[in-house]
């Protein structure tokens, strides 16, 4: 081995020679660079013996009567500056001046002692830890990096025992002199074998030559770009609102059956042709554009009531969120906790919420069936017979979902390519490419085709959950016309689950997977982790229970509400229960059949009770939930959900990869609060992507692309204006969402403010759905 030597001089100061200043006057008279650089024999007992006293001749012998055949050489630059550094470092602390007696006196000591001070120690408290972590001061050592001093911090993760059965792992953080890079340190580990000692990976904060001092300025004129934007549109829209009174709507354009208007129901919108988008005029189009980065604007988008929302769909979506950030806090942080043995075995009711944790992704899957159902129904009944869903308006379903996922999708994958991984430092970070930060032509385009649960991707791979969501998404309209075109359609459509399920039994059947991944990555059983990915977690044929579930239920909940007798409600309710108890708590880390039961069917069983909670719950059977769950409190953070979901992940890592020691958690609630923390400030982050990329890019959509469809009035009557001013009141509580979307459609000529005032609030007018026939009589 070639340069064991300084390392061995280390344990003899460390383990306490207790005459230093002899081993001062023998660096001084006896060694020096330039020999260094010339010795090419094999360090003798002889000269050992007379740097280190017998204490170190002690300690050397044990070391080679241990590992007979380990060479003791010194070359290169590495030895050279560590033994400068130890030489220069003991004569520093036993001058006059400075010495470990009066350290005190010290005005400033020298750089190669706070370098060896910057180095770990023992912990304690060891026997309840692992893996261990021994981490030097990180700052310590940036602040020694100068232009005469070449250090760099790195972090060595290895395993001491790989081949044994209960292999330790252990992550080294040490400052070094630049010397010492990469290939020495594994040289010396491959030295190390006789201790079965495997090095894993090796990381230094080298500065790497990047153009980040060019990009921040391209990053910082992109930012002020979108804040331009934002300001200029919101001028317009406080300009145009002072400015008009009455909301003027354009005369019906050469297709006779529509006018323009964004604020018109989105019920009431369809695209335009190509024809009559292309000869808008400029002027107009321009002004739309920057109109639509209103603040004002996006700020009524996110608190708008709705009546196409399902009642109590936000608090499912904000309560789903908060699990996901939960779940990933935990699962992220394994790797940086110290005391994994401990939270082993440590029993919590948060632990059933960790590994069950997949069940907010079906919780997502479910509410996307669900309201687009809803609303898709809705639009049916408002439109009538004649405007069933068709190839055409399929693309246009389709277009609509790409343009609300696309824009910000990319941008974040910019800003991770581009500006992320210089953003932080410490012991864990690494400025080459921190984790899920390797975006390039070869690793986006799973994100952007919309394939990476089927192609995993470096690039940003925890996405995989909105390209699945969009595949669910690609059958949706075949399974609507379905439901709609036969009166027992929803039999076909609800044997996609009886074939998922069979699917799930045959992959439990064939392959000898755990039925629950957690399991499989905490216990470190990562090829049949990955195996149970592919094929279950992230595959759409094994996930399209809850979505088509929810698709059901979205349907089911736009059909007049029977009457339910109490007996049938009580039972409802306790069917309900069992489903999301069984579905959560069950015994699904024992073995046998129960287990595999669970595996099975428990996505479908979850998704039914949550099916149940919602028709109970929007037909004002469970009013205590509703009231928690349909909360208007919870409108913002529900519709920032997406931008949750992006913005979450980086946090995190950003959060785990600058901090200075390791996490030294006793039980799972400390990852509770830990996630509180990542799910306010990715709230926080999620308004900014929705006000100034989201929101601003489906308005121009609206805008530019879209018309409200003029009612037929022979299919559904409104009230008449007397009507409306004789009971002016009353119908401000008890009007129906159906006529007052047709009162807005068939009186355009009334002022806007007017209406408003003497019906709603102007963000329920603006959103308002309409119904059947028999509902609206």
């Amino acid at each position: 081995m070639k340069w064991f030597t300084p390392w061995l001089l280390f344990i003899c100061l460390a383990e306490g020679t207790r005459r230093p200043e002899e081993i001062v006057e023998v660096f001084r008279q006896s060694v020096d660079e330039d020999a260094l650089k010339n010795v090419t024999s094999h360090v003798t007992v002889s000269l050992l013996k007379l740097l280190f006293q017998d204490y170190t001749h002690k300690t050397l012998e044990n070391v080679r009567k241990s590992f007979p055949d380990m060479r003791f050489d010194i070359i290169d630059k590495c030895t050279v500056s560590m033994f400068d550094i130890f030489k220069n470092s003991v004569f520093s602390l036993t001058t006059s001046s400075c010495s470990l007696k009066n350290i005190s006196a010290c005005s400033e000591l020298d750089w190669r002692v706070r370098l060896l001070d910057s180095w770990p120690s023992r912990p304690s408290g060891i026997s309840r830890r692992g893996p261990f972590f021994f981490l030097g001061d990180y700052d310590l050592c940036r602040d020694l990096k100068t232009a005469s001093h070449a250090v760099h911090y790195c972090n060595y993760k290895f395993v001491i025992g790989n081949n044994s059965a209960l292999p330790i792992t252990a992550d080294l953080g040490i400052c070094l002199p630049t010397d010492c890079d990469i290939n020495s340190t594994r040289k010396f580990a491959e030295t190390l074998g006789y201790l079965d000692l495997y090095i894993n990976n090796v990381v230094c904060d080298d500065e790497v030559e990047q153009s980040w001092n060019s990009v921040k300025y391209w990053l910082l004129a992109l930012v002020l770009l979108l804040s331009t934007l934002v300001l200029l549109g919101t001028l317009i829209d406080v300009f145009d609102a002072k400015k008009q009174t009455v909301h003027h709507l354009e005369e019906p354009d050469d297709e006779g059956e529509s006018v323009t208007d964004y604020r018109a129901p989105s019920i009431a919108l369809t695209y335009r042709s190509m024809a009559n988008v292309r000869f808008r005029p400029t002027i107009i189009v321009f002004i739309d554009i920057l109109s639509s980065f209103s603040l004002k604007s996006s700020l009524r988008h996110l608190t708008r009531y709705s009546t196409r929302d399902v009642s109590c769909a936000h608090g499912i979506k904000v309560f789903s969120s908060f699990w996901v950030v939960f779940a990933h806090s935990v699962l992220f942080s394994l790797q940086y906790t110290e005391t994994v043995n401990t939270l082993k075995n440590s029993e919590s009711l948060f632990s059933n919420f960790l590994l069950n944790s997949s069940l907010a992704v079906d919780s997502f899957l479910f509410l996307s069936g669900c309201v687009a159902a809803y609303s898709a129904q809705r639009k049916l009944l408002f439109r009538g017979k004649s405007t069933e869903f068709d190839w055409k308006k399929s693309l246009g379903f389709y277009f609509h979902r790409i343009m609300r996922l696309m824009p910000s999708i990319l941008a974040y994958v910019f800003f991770m390519k581009i500006a992320f991984n210089s953003l932080g430092d410490g012991p864990f970070w690494n400025n080459k490419g921190m984790f899920g930060t390797e975006c390039n032509a070869s690793t986006v385009w799973p994100h952007l085709l919309l394939v990476s649960n089927f192609f995993p991707s470096f690039c940003l791979p925890w996405l995989w959950h909105i390209s699945l969501d969009f595949q669910l998404y690609l059958i949706f309209p075949a399974m609507l016309f379905v439901v709609r075109r036969w009166e027992r359609g929803w039999l076909a459509v609800l044997g996609v689950v009886f074939v998922s399920l069979v699917y799930r039994v045959v992959i439990h059947a064939t392959y000898p997977l755990h039925p629950n991944i957690f399991i499989d990555m905490l216990m470190g059983h990562f090829n049949e982790a990955d195996l149970s990915f592919r094929l279950l977690y992230a595959n759409p044929l094994s996930r399209i229970p809850p979505f088509v579930i929810g698709l059901l239920t979205g349907w089911k909940l736009c059909e007049e509400s029977e009457r339910k007798s109490t007996l049938w409600i009580v039972l409802m309710r306790v069917i309900t229960f069992f489903c999301l108890y069984f579905a959560l708590f069950a015994p699904f880390c024992s073995e046998g059949f129960l287990s595999y039961f669970h595996a099975v069917l428990h996505r479908a069983i979850w998704a039914s009770g949550l099916g149940l909670l919602v028709y109970l719950t929007h037909n004002g059977h469970l009013r205590i939930i509703s009231s928690l769950l349909s909360s208007h409190r919870l409108f913002l953070i529900s519709r920032l959900s997406f931008g949750i979901f992006l913005s979450h992940e980086p946090l995190l890592l950003y959060f785990l990869n600058t901090s200075r020691k390791a996490l030294a958690p006793s039980s799972l609630l400390y990852f509770v609060l830990m996630a509180l923390m990542i799910f306010v400030l990715s709230s926080l982050s999620a308004f900014i992507i929705s006000v100034s990329i989201e929101i601003p890019l489906l308005m121009v959509e609206k805008k530019l692309l879209m018309r409200a469809h003029k009612l037929h009035n022979s299919r559904n009557p409104a009230l008449s204006e007397d009507e409306f001013e004789e009971n002016s009141k009353e119908l401000a509580t008890t009007m129906k969402f159906e006529e007052k979307t047709l009162l807005w459609l068939k009186q355009p000529e009334r002022p806007f403010k007017k209406i408003v005032e003497k019906s709603l609030n102007e963000n329920v007018y603006e959103n308002l759905l309409i119904s059947s026939n028999s509902n609206v009589q």
